[in-house]
């Protein structure tokens, strides 16, 4: 397990904060929402070289658990690439439609209902990672990263827009477009070219312009990085998303980098 970003309280605890945690295959990120000063006190993300481990697992929960006595309420949110987005009127709990690409008894079924654009998300979590969660916080809510994306505003209005969001050699792409979501999926890459060739082919098939379409970019990418300096060769009309309402203690990082996590303190605040 490696640290990536530490960002350490620079605020006292009110005794009444949320704790956020967004969980993918091979990382972890947490934070803890202060609902008095609308702030993120503190930060944590670390990565895992392969799916965590039962010791990484329990090293991650506890050092939540040390982040603070008591919280008010306890937020994880899925970033694994199992989920399906279902339009509301043909979602049915009693066969997930996600368990056709996931059909493990490893993994645990949840659902969101996005209302703003009448689907419903239905998506995994490690059954494994979930218990332990639920034996040291009791209640858990649980989300999705495309149901928190899809929920939140990102700063642009263009009809069209392709936004990607960087973790660790994965990366996720939701499309909207004349007012529909068009595509919400994930990939893995290993150099700049694997996501260039993903992007240029979701803009062919779906008739993408890329003069038009707004790229709008957050996670673990920045203007300085070979990533960047790529995808702006074959991409002109790119964009850094801008999380809103919300603020990290340490303005050391751009707030880019935690757009997702921005994304779940949005829609439990």
């Amino acid at each position: 397990m490696k640290t990536l970003f530490q960002i350490d309280h620079s605020e006292p605890r009110s005794g009444a904060d949320t704790l956020l945690c967004e969980w993918g295959e091979r990382y972890c990120c947490y934070t803890i929402l202060n609902h008095d000063s609308r702030s993120l006190a503190g930060l944590q993300y670390v990565t895992f070289d392969q799916p965590a481990s039962k010791d990484e697992v329990e090293s991650v929960i506890r050092q939540q658990k040390l982040n603070g006595l008591r919280y008010d309420r306890v937020v994880f949110c899925s970033g694994f690439p199992q989920a399906v987005l279902v339009p509301k009127p043909l979602f049915s709990e009693t066969e997930p439609p996600v368990a056709h690409l996931s059909p493990e008894k490893r993994m645990k079924y949840f659902h969101d209902q996005i209302g703003e654009w009448q689907v419903v998300n239905n998506y995994v979590f490690p059954r494994a990672i979930y218990e332990r969660v639920m034996d040291s916080f009791g209640d858990v809510q649980m989300s999705h990263v495309y149901t928190t994306a899809l929920k939140t505003y990102n700063g642009y209005t263009a009809d069209a827009q392709v936004s990607v969001d960087f973790t660790p050699r994965t990366f996720r792409v939701v499309v909207k477009k004349g007012g529909q979501i068009q595509l919400a999926q994930m990939y893995e890459y290993s150099v700049p070219l694997d996501v260039v060739y993903y992007l240029l082919k979701i803009y062919q098939e779906l008739h993408l312009s890329k003069e038009e379409t707004h790229l709008i970019l957050s996670g673990l990418i920045d203007e300085a990085s070979a990533l960047y300096k790529e995808l702006y060769s074959y991409f002109l009309n790119i964009h850094f998303v801008h999380p809103a309402g919300l603020s990290l203690t340490n303005k050391e990082y751009p707030p880019h980098f935690f757009a997702s996590i921005y994304n779940l303190a949005q829609c439990v605040s």
